[in-house]
């Protein structure tokens, strides 16, 4: 008898984690990819946060001909500028993103559009400024 108990313990505990496993895949962590547009000097995520009100802003700027070098450059968001902050809560809506580093090309991007919940990470690649710098 008290096998039998012991083995209905151990059936309902691989239950429970069975469970468990398949209730975090349904949720896959609450965020769900929508989209992603790529250009030559920049590119674009668009998550969805599935629990949240907030909607987010990610800049990362990188040097066109070495990939992987990250550069600080100054981020302008409809006209206010930011010099070191690179990741933004934003109220959804319509952003006029520019961002300018010295003796690169600038990149601007118009009308980005953002609702609820968005959270958009933007990968900017400047290229050099081949004219002269005064």
């Amino acid at each position: 008898m008290k096998d039998m108990q012991e083995v209905m313990r151990k059936v309902l505990n691989v239950n429970k984690i069975i469970y468990l496993f398949m209730f975090l895949m349904f949720i896959n962590c609450g965020v769900k990819k929508i989209s992603e547009q790529q250009k030559s000097e920049y590119s674009t995520e668009k998550f969805k946060t599935l629990d949240s009100l907030d909607s987010w802003i990610t800049v990362k700027t990188y040097d066109k001909e070495i990939f992987e070098n990250p550069i600080p450059a100054t981020v302008r968001i409809n006209n206010l500028i930011f010099k070191k902050k690179k990741v933004f809560n934003v109220k959804a809506g319509s952003f006029d993103i520019s961002v300018d580093f010295f003796n690169k090309v600038g990149l601007k991007i118009e009308d980005l559009r953002i609702e609820l919940g968005d959270s958009i990470i933007i990968k900017a690649h400047l290229r050099d400024y081949k004219g002269q710098v005064y």
